[in-house]
């Protein structure tokens, strides 16, 4: 996931070097204009604006840190009266960008003092010259579009924003590290496989089911669908095996006979993987049984770490 971060640059650099750092250990790419190593574009045939507005359009999320400064407009340039900052916040909204917006509390709290009586307000915080900062916050604050994510959070240091950001990122970091996971193999897939045989007037199907992978899984249902039953955690090594057994009167030549399994496991960091399978045999005209399973349907979940408690 690749965030863009959108501030005044040269009163905030440090607090932008340390929340892009605080990001990219986190394990998200981040754009930002003044750091080499970020994932900042460059594109020769767009102004320095254009160039920024570009990055943030091929952003996923996008964080704005509000402090004391409003930053120069740009109207010079051919846009409106506004900095390169309100530009980009128009720019989020306009593309539907998901929004984080951070505010220096005591900018927001002079921001309050402002709104409340704007012909009495004597600014202690903000030079009379970066009162166009009122309107950024306004701009966010009083959106009309009730669908918005229009929260102000305010923060006093860079500890606060790197708090927030934990738990506001928590999710889509999460799906995030889950579709790198399933891409990369890294989550742990059973390997099924049927062994049927006839035995006197009876077809006996058994699904065995491999964790193929290095990691030890945590088994939380497993059995038929119709007959199925929630457990405590069964642990399954690496290239240990589970099986699962039915027995049907044998059928008439052609007849199908078929059932469904579920497998529920969670992994070690708190993905759960759920499974259906459908098993299938026939009896053929040579008195031979053809038979399969076949995986309908996985789903992942992302849940809390697994707990283990050990008896003595």
């Amino acid at each position: 996931m690749n965030i863009f971060i959108s501030s005044t640059i040269f009163d905030l650099i440090d607090l932008r070097a340390e929340i892009f750092h605080h990001l990219i250990q986190t394990g998200f790419t981040v754009r930002l204009s003044e750091i080499d190593s970020s994932d900042f574009e460059l594109f020769p045939d767009k102004s320095a604006i254009e160039t920024c507005l570009e990055n943030l359009r091929r952003s996923d999320y996008v964080i704005f840190i509000i402090d004391k400064r409003y930053g120069n407009t740009v109207e010079n340039l051919g846009y409106p009266k506004l900095s390169v900052t309100h530009l980009e916040y128009l720019e989020a909204k306009k593309n539907s960008k998901p929004i984080l917006f951070y505010i220096r509390d005591k900018t927001y709290g002079e921001y309050k003092v402002y709104k409340s009586n704007p012909n009495g307000f004597k600014p202690n915080w903000i030079h009379e010259k970066e009162f166009g900062i009122f309107s950024l916050i306004s701009t966010h604050g009083e959106s009309s579009d009730k669908t918005d994510n229009n929260w102000i959070i305010p923060f006093r240091n860079s500890i606060d924003i790197k708090a927030s950001l934990e738990k506001k990122l928590k999710i889509p970091y999460l799906k995030m590290n889950l579709a790198r996971k399933i891409a990369e193999g890294e989550i742990p897939i059973l390997e099924a496989q049927m062994i049927t045989n006839i035995e006197g007037n009876d077809v006996v199907l058994k699904s065995e089911f491999t964790n193929t992978s290095e990691y030890t899984i945590f088994i939380k249902s497993f059995g038929y669908k119709d007959e199925l039953k929630s457990k405590d955690f069964e642990l399954l090594a690496p290239k240990e095996r589970k099986h699962i057994s039915q027995i049907w009167s044998l059928p008439q030549i052609g007849q199908i006979i078929s059932s469904f399994i579920i497998v529920e496991y969670s992994t070690y960091d708190g993905i759960t993987v759920t499974s259906e399978y459908q098993t299938n045999a026939r009896l053929n005209a040579a008195s031979a049984i053809i038979y399969g399973i076949d995986l309908k349907t996985r789903k992942f979940k992302i849940e809390s770490p697994v707990e283990i408690s050990f008896d003595n």
